[in-house]
């Protein structure tokens, strides 16, 4: 965000978009992000994947846990949020405990996506449990996610509370219509 003046008008320039999908990171730049991101109150969507042609986390893929959890508590923070996708992120119980803040708090964020993320039972429980009093988010993306039968059902189980969701993203979750209809 930055201000200029332009003889007697002012002129502001906001960044709204950060889409960062293809390009590798370091923690460092992980944390440089986290600190842009504590400051900003215009980002309203953060984008964020490696490239598409990994098949795998080869070493110059350096976003630890802690490094993807700085950016998720920075989230925390953002009241502008409308689409967020961190995609790939490894965050583990720590990063789902600040992203179900997140969504308990927020009242902007309309997309989540948190594909391939090797979202777990314990971090599926914790964000049902946010989305059961999220009244904002439209559309929610778990997809290529291994969820067990019992992760799905706990992730599902907010859908009996949450009547905003109009869009759930279960593709290669493992997760059946058994689990959804129950």
């Amino acid at each position: 965000e930055s201000n200029k003046h332009v003889g007697e008008q002012k002129v502001e320039r906001k960044v709204v978009a950060i889409n960062l999908k293809g390009y590798i990171f370091s923690s460092e730049q992980c944390y440089a992000l986290a600190e842009v991101l504590k400051v900003s109150t215009t980002i309203e969507t953060l984008k964020i994947a490696p490239p598409k042609k990994m098949s795998s986390y080869p070493a110059w893929w350096e976003m630890t846990e802690d490094s993807a959890c700085s950016i998720i508590q920075a989230m925390g923070k953002n009241t502008s949020i409308l689409n967020l996708e961190l995609e790939k992120m490894r965050f583990g119980e720590g990063g789902a405990d600040l992203l179900a803040a997140m969504l308990r708090t927020n009242k902007s964020c309309l997309e989540l996506g948190l594909n391939d993320c090797s979202l777990k039972r314990r971090e599926a429980e914790e964000l049902s449990l946010a989305l059961r009093c999220n009244t904002t988010l439209k559309r929610l993306s778990v997809a290529r996610n291994d969820l067990e039968s019992q992760a799905g059902e706990a992730l599902v189980s907010f859908l009996e509370e949450n009547y905003t969701l109009e869009s759930l993203n279960l593709f290669k979750t493992g997760i059946t219509t058994d689990v959804v209809g129950k």
